[in-house]
């Protein structure tokens, strides 16, 4: 509060960046939630080819057997990988839509704090020039 007020509009935004401020913190959560997320979808793709290979191993075993037992086994693979899919990238834009509201509240946050810095500028400014003038009138008053 009463440091930022006593700060200029580029300095309280110096001492914010320097130490980081509520939105670098923001930013690096985002980006080790990427990380995670980027993780998990190599996690994911692992698990999708070891659960290829047995689909293919299956497949294997069913050559030679009636031809409708290979198209439902296929089908209900094709079924429980979308919905897997599904549910990783429901699970995927969750997380990137809850960090962006945080980044998007701090940012809001830091503009409301940076406007408050600007307008105790501003009425510095204001006391200012009108004291300068009362001065100069007195100055010239006297003269």
């Amino acid at each position: 509060g009463d440091t930022l007020d006593a700060l200029s509009p580029s300095q309280g935004l110096a001492v914010q960046l320097h130490t980081g401020g509520e939105i670098g913190d923001t930013v690096g959560e985002i980006v080790h939630s990427l990380k995670n997320l980027s993780q998990r979808i190599d996690d994911m793709e692992s698990s999708l080819q070891e659960t290829l290979q047995g689909f293919s191993q299956r497949l294997r075993a069913l050559e030679g057997r009636h031809p409708q037992d290979a198209s439902q086994m296929v089908k209900e693979f094709e079924e429980d990988v979308i919905a897997a899919l599904d549910a990783r990238v429901g699970d995927g834009e969750a997380l990137l839509e809850s960090k962006l509201v945080v980044l998007s509240d701090g940012l809001q946050q830091g503009l409301v704090d940076f406007e408050r810095v600007m307008q105790a500028d501003r009425d510095r400014y204001t006391r200012l020039e009108a004291d300068t003038n009362r001065r100069l009138a007195d100055i010239e008053e006297a003269l």
